[in-house]
């Protein structure tokens, strides 16, 4: 069984106390490979590789940085066979969804290579003789965590305006989607990313996370996850003083009005609740249906579920745990007066999740707020739009709303009272071009990742004032 090591400096670098973890297979439950469990002087080792190489790469033109990062994109294409199956064997999705999630983090490389010389600074008119200015600058070292929901995607969006704003990272993938960020980081330094730029440190343990997030030198912490982990490691930001930037995982929805064109609506749930089997923020985990369409709309929804070939393709959950929370929200919603309408149980070998679908839902139920990271689909009747936005607000954090509705005069109204990070209409996916920010909100933080708006994030703001009153002309002569 292969064992792949820490990528420290540039190098391979097996971890110091010589420990290793085997990870298995998603779809079997077969030993796949052993990864390296980092230690706290491993963590050390990292975040201090980060530090030497801050200075220089700091300093390297926008355009230079921005070429580097153009090389990994092209090299992620060029090897995206390969990529694709390392993805699929770790995390359990199909080789066709791997592929394409290795085309989405080739686009956000190409994405942040064009940006690398963004945001600008800005120039203030004090009067003569005084400059004032703001320019922005990196934060250092940023320790970066991300989740096992499209791995690649996830470290590609933070990595990328990360290093384009010319800071230095250290990355710690979940141990389920490790290989693929060591794979990355190998990657670009092929493509001529200096040694000690990008750091991957691996492990199962809260020791590694706890070791890194609190380390001194880190500048800053991007993390995607949970809001269970997000509370424990915003505890150590705190404590630390650091800047800390979040992408919950949460839950997403459909809402279809009397008026809608019904066919369009159900393609879009049905495919927001089997394309990602709800491990993904943007799945559609909750159906808000009009009265006087909901049986309509929930039959051929359950038809289209029951026919849809993709369901045979559904990914199994990462680990044994996540596939019996499927079963715990569907029970537990059943035992609450839901309906079961389709699905409920496995749709194949090894534990890949059935798409399930739950009418009856009331919002005093857990599974029609809950974030459960699985294909289940809770449907809600409303009478009133009013009931609807209430009904689609109240949840933790809303990744998309999808409004369904012939009167896209009047849907403004709708949209500007959603708490949500996308509100699309008449459509499931408008983040076409991936430049638009994305991490979504809760009642109390904003979330904000992706697109232009992430330099900001990845960088900070310096005042300068230079007073030049008393400068003298220059000389001409000897």
């Amino acid at each position: 069984m292969k064992r792949y090591a820490l990528w420290i400096d540039g190098a391979e670098v097996p971890p110091g106390e010589r420990t290793w973890h085997t990870v298995t297979a998603p779809n079997d439950a077969s030993a796949v490979h052993a990864i390296a469990e980092c230690g706290f002087d491993d963590v050390q080792r990292a975040v201090a590789a980060a530090r030497r190489a801050a200075p220089a790469w700091r300093d390297r033109t926008a355009v230079a940085r921005g070429g580097v990062l153009a090389r990994v994109a092209a090299r992620l294409r060029a090897d995206a066979d390969a990529l694709a199956a390392v993805e699929a064997r770790e995390s359990g999705v199909s080789v066709w969804q791997g592929a394409r999630e290795i085309e989405h983090a080739a686009a956000y490389f190409d994405l942040y290579a064009s940006l690398a010389g963004l945001p600008p600074g800005a120039v203030t008119s004090v009067g003569s003789g005084r400059r004032v200015y703001t320019q922005r600058e990196p934060f250092g070292v940023i320790a970066v965590l991300t989740s096992a929901h499209a791995a690649a995607v996830q470290i590609a969006r933070s990595l990328a305006p990360a290093l384009a704003a010319g800071n230095t990272v250290v990355l710690k993938p979940p141990q389920t989607a490790s290989v693929i960020a060591l794979r990355l980081a190998r990657t670009a330094t092929a493509c001529g990313l200096p040694d000690g730029v990008l750091n991957v440190v691996t492990g199962a343990g809260r020791a590694v996370v706890d070791a890194l997030t609190g380390h001194p030198e880190v500048r800053k912490i991007s993390f995607a996850g949970s809001s269970r982990e997000a509370r424990a490691i915003g505890t150590i930001a705190a404590d630390q003083l650091v800047p800390f930037s979040l992408e919950l995982s949460g839950s997403s929805c459909v809402l279809v009005f009397a008026d809608a064109a019904i066919r369009p609506a159900v393609s879009a749930a049905v495919d927001g609740l089997i394309d990602s089997a709800g491990r993904l923020p943007a799945a559609s985990t909750r159906l808000i249906v009009a009265d006087c369409v909901h049986d309509e709309v929930v039959r051929r929804v359950a038809d289209a579920v029951a026919h849809d070939p993709r369901v045979r393709q559904c990914m199994p959950a990462v680990s044994a745990a996540r596939a019996a929370c499927l079963h715990a929200a569907a029970e537990a919603a059943r035992s609450e007066g839901a309906s079961l309408v389709a699905g409920g149980g496995e749709s194949g070998p090894h534990g890949r999740l059935g798409p399930t679908i739950l009418t009856d839902v009331t919002p005093d139920m857990r599974v029609a707020v809950a974030d459960h990271s699985t294909p289940v689909l809770a449907v809600m009747r409303f009478e009133r739009a009013e009931e609807a936005v209430a009904l689609a607000n109240d949840a933790e954090h809303c990744c998309v709303a999808s409004v369904w509705t012939s009167r896209t005069t009047g849907v403004e109204a709708v949209v500007s009272r959603l708490e949500a990070t996308h509100v699309y209409v008449n459509t499931w996916d408008g983040n076409w071009s991936g430049r638009l920010s994305d991490g979504g909100w809760t009642r109390l933080l904003e979330l904000r990742e992706q697109g232009i708006e992430a330099m900001y994030r990845y960088t900070r703001g310096k005042h300068v004032a230079i007073d030049c009153s008393g400068a003298r002309e220059p000389a001409v002569g000897c």
